[in-house]
């Protein structure tokens, strides 16, 4: 329903001029809502009517633990920047297992609650379903706070039993103000823990001390885990076609910063003396770029009608063994350059071969240096890392292999994520080798 009022449509368009940008609202119906000038008024005397709730008992406060899982690496955004930082199902498992072990064990069988911060719901919910999965008998629950304040009123027929408050704890982006968690107790009744999920990177002081919310949440409840994810950095946009590079952009989003304008073009005997010496890499210049004669380049299509078959029955070959190592779902991520068309090749053998539409990005990998550690966590954000799949051009003797394995490494080890090492030709556990009875029937 689209309630706004003829102030609200002028904002809208006002905000989409200055974005440059358009903002369409879809509604299957319109209306207005008239509260009157003693709206307030009138609801505060319907609430002093209402019968007050019984007192809630002199439980002893609960503890509060804090708790840092240490597998979540710097893959976690809120849901208000979009949901496609939200971690892999094997990290929200891992997660899960870090509370799990975390809970106070003397509470037995007493129910535990999963409680959510405002926008920040995704990975809570994943959360409570992976804890629910350990704990089958406690009885796991999910809620979120909340800036909404509803009556809570202690009745069979009402949904609010039960409401506490606090004080803000995200005032850099909410700015300060009342919040609210609903349901978490009712008279009498009380979870035995609950699990506290604020915005990913919120510093532990401003969630303790008077006014805060695990002061509000340990007078109703044994105890208190609060979990204090990382979070990621802000990412850059990848790159598309036809602004950067040649190839349309449903066949490779680009994982590069565009230094176009950057004069890195050097004759071949600077660049060699410069490597020799040990004064720069060979990634930080480029050989003079000539265009290429009519003469080369009627070489080049020669050599590609002779070799077009041969190319064709390879890319089918290793589509096919990443179909079946990744199930059918790899994310191709191909290494710059070389790997960029034998990416698009894969692509378009499963697109037109399966009717698979795969992901294909490109990234780059310096000898000496590694894999592009900021197009991994972009990867890391939002894909599944037992999906991505590297693709390059050739091997020769493995510099580049051995390169990413190394680099991979590192990254598991500082941002928490790993990626799998199962190559196309590795088999799968439980199933046959995909290598041989693939490439037989190709």
């Amino acid at each position: 329903m689209d309630l706004r009022t003829p102030g609200d449509r002028a904002r809208f368009d006002e905000l989409a001029e200055r974005l440059g940008t358009r903002i369409r609202v879809v509604a299957l119906g319109t209306g207005q809502i008239t509260l009157g000038a003693d709206i307030l008024q009138r609801a505060g005397e319907v609430v002093a009517a209402l019968p007050q709730a019984p007192a809630t008992p002199d439980w002893a406060p609960g503890t509060v633990t804090f708790l840092r899982p240490g597998t979540v690496g710097a893959a976690v955004r809120s849901d208000r920047f979009g949901n496609g930082g939200s971690p892999g199902a094997a990290t929200l498992a891992d997660v899960g297992e870090s509370i799990h072990r975390a809970l106070p064990q003397a509470a037995g069988a007493e129910s535990v609650l999963v409680l959510g911060s405002e926008e920040f719901i995704h990975v809570p919910l994943a959360v409570a379903d992976a804890l629910d999965r350990l704990n089958p008998d406690r009885g796991v629950r999910f809620s979120t706070t909340t800036r909404s304040p509803i009556v809570a009123l202690d009745r069979p027929d009402y949904a609010i039993t039960g409401t506490v408050r606090f004080a803000s704890h995200d005032v850099t982006v909410d700015g300060p103000g009342v919040r609210f968690a609903h349901n978490v107790s009712s008279v009498g009744r009380r979870f035995g823990t609950i699990v506290l999920m604020p915005e990913p990177g919120t510093p532990a002081e401003v969630l303790s001390g008077p006014g805060s919310v695990t002061e509000a949440l340990v007078a109703v409840c044994s105890a208190v885990v609060v979990v204090l994810l990382p979070a990621s950095p802000v990412l850059p946009a990848p790159l598309a076609g036809p602004a950067f590079g040649s190839y349309a952009p449903e066949e490779v989003t680009w994982l590069l910063k565009d230094i176009g304008d950057a004069a890195l073009e050097a004759p071949a005997a600077d660049r060699e003396a410069a490597m020799q010496s040990g004064r720069a890499s060979y990634a930080e210049s480029l050989p003079i770029e000539y265009s290429p004669s009519q003469e080369y380049q009627q070489l080049y299509r020669d050599a590609l009608n002779r070799s077009a078959a041969r190319v064709a029955l390879a890319v089918g070959t290793v589509t096919e063994m990443a179909l079946a190592a990744r199930r059918n779902r790899p994310v191709l991520v191909s290494l710059a350059r070389a790997g960029t068309p034998v990416g698009i090749l894969m692509r378009r053998w499963a697109q037109q071969v399966h009717g698979i539409d795969l992901p294909h990005y490109t990234m780059s990998i310096v000898r000496g240096v590694g894999p592009d550690q900021t197009a991994l966590r972009y990867l890391a954000a939002h894909h599944d890392p037992e999906q991505i799949l590297f693709v390059d051009g050739w091997t020769g003797k493995g510099a580049i292999t051995r390169e990413l394995s190394a680099g991979l490494d590192r990254f598991a080890e500082t941002d928490g994520v790993a990626f799998p090492r199962t190559s196309p030709c590795s088999p799968i556990p439980g199933t046959a080798p995909p290598c041989t009875a693939r490439a037989r029937t190709t």
